[in-house]
């Protein structure tokens, strides 16, 4: 069990160089699946999630190589085969390998997935969709197994905003023949990013980043080169790391249309946020304010941050208000902060939050964004905090330890029962 010794209550400062981003490079991989040559990824985050993706891969018969700062992975002979239960388990995105391998292979059998355990996260809108396009399905013992024989498109209307099955659907309907139409789908980035790529392999997709996108599928896909988008999630949680020490941080390499709804919270709280180009700078100028806040698919803000909001939140004065209405289960973080000393109310779908003074504590990481927030708690409460079971943080935040060095945070990677090892020099001071 991993764990990072946190010594709090000193402001960051500093730049920080986002990643690419989990949730586009994760789809992105398996869609390489439905090619016919060679992807060059570019950006590609250095996570678990995505050597985890590359493993899958490499056992289908996918051959991978680091290429300078790229990933060059060649799918010419990819055969079937099941993916290990123990890497699907791991992983929650390993769900769009319905889409990939049944658009390469027309079957596909999929244990149980995993991931972040934040309540049920069903797939039926998945298998729904897919069904539409000639799919069926059914259970074997603890995996849902997907059988093909010739996709055709059709038009697929989602009753409510879903990023993973507007993915799987982008994944097959570009290998089913004709016209499929995607209403209701959903407008994330990394769903625009995907279809970047698909089109850039030979696809014919339009409207990404609209609720309705017209794909028109059968069409050979063949390798290219790609360049990952920036991690929005991990520049939405570094800047509020900096604004819960009182500190002074710049993030780069993000689109800063995607942060819309992330910045106008921190200047509603009493950020200062300045843009040049694709860096975003955000400081403190006095107390924070307290705020009410609603998750939403994009553009609204976005759930992956919510954790982290609220833990800014408890460093803040006055009431503030966190309404959950993409995973409305997803408060198990809060038990942690409590521990620390937040004072918070969970209710239905929504957490209050009185802002006051956080302490350090042993605390335990129960997810991947809760323990963002639990990070950025430990950040600002003034001595040690240690973060138990930290494997969930290197599932989404890549370099977490010397990118946190280089906004001067004193911060030490551990293994029970053994001693740190000596921790670079302060970057920013």
């Amino acid at each position: 069990m991993e764990q990072l010794s946190i010594y709090g209550g000193k402001p960051l400062r500093g730049i920080v160089t986002v990643s690419g981003s989990k949730n586009a490079a994760l789809p992105i991989l398996f869609a390489t699946l439905l090619t016919d040559g060679e992807t060059l990824l570019e950006n590609l985050p250095d996570i678990a999630d995505v050597r985890l993706a590359l493993q899958i891969l490499a056992e289908m018969g996918c051959r991978t190589e680091r290429r300078g700062a790229g990933i060059a992975i060649c799918t010419e002979g990819a055969q079937y085969r099941m993916p290990a239960p123990e890497a699907v388990g791991l992983m929650r995105a390993s769900t769009y390998l319905l889409g990939g391998c049944l658009g390469r292979f027309g079957m596909c059998e999929l244990p149980r997935p995993g991931g972040c355990n934040f309540g049920t996260r069903p797939i039926d809108l998945h298998c729904r969709a897919l069904s539409a396009l000639g799919a069926q399905f059914s259970t074997e013992g603890n995996c849902l197994v997907g059988k093909a024989s010739g996709m055709h498109g059709a038009e697929v209307c989602f009753p409510t905003c879903s990023v993973g099955a507007t993915v799987n659907t982008l994944l097959a309907a570009v290998c089913a023949a004709g016209e499929t139409r995607i209403r209701g789908a959903a407008m994330e980035p990394h769903v625009v990013d995907l279809a970047r790529y698909l089109n850039a392999c030979g696809a014919q997709i339009e409207g990404a980043g609209t609720d309705e996108i017209r794909v028109v599928g059968g069409r050979p896909l063949h390798g290219c080169r790609h360049r990952i988008i920036g991690d929005m999630i991990e520049a939405g949680t570094y800047l509020m790391a900096g604004l819960a020490t009182r500190g002074e941080v710049s993030v780069r390499g993000v689109s800063v249309a995607e942060l819309t709804a992330v910045l106008q919270t921190l200047v509603r709280m009493g950020g200062v946020v300045s843009v040049s180009g694709d860096c975003v700078r955000c400081r403190s100028s006095g107390p924070l304010q307290n705020v009410a806040v609603r998750t939403a698919p994009y553009p609204g803000f976005p759930t992956d941050l919510h954790p982290q909001l609220c833990a800014l939140m408890a460093t803040g004065y006055g009431l503030g208000r966190i309404t959950e209405t993409v995973f409305p289960t997803r408060f198990r973080y809060t038990e942690e902060l409590r521990r620390m000393g937040a004072q918070l109310y969970v209710g239905d779908g929504e957490v209050l939050i009185w802002g006051g003074n956080l302490r350090p504590a042993p605390i335990t990481v129960p997810d991947l964004r809760a323990g963002a927030a639990l990070l950025i708690a430990a950040l600002s409460a003034p001595g040690e905090t240690v973060l138990s079971d930290c494997g969930f943080l290197y599932r989404g935040y890549t370099d977490l330890a010397p990118k946190l060095w280089s906004l001067g945070a004193s911060v030490m990677p551990t293994t029970p029962g053994t001693q740190a090892a000596a921790q670079p020099s302060d970057g920013a001071e």
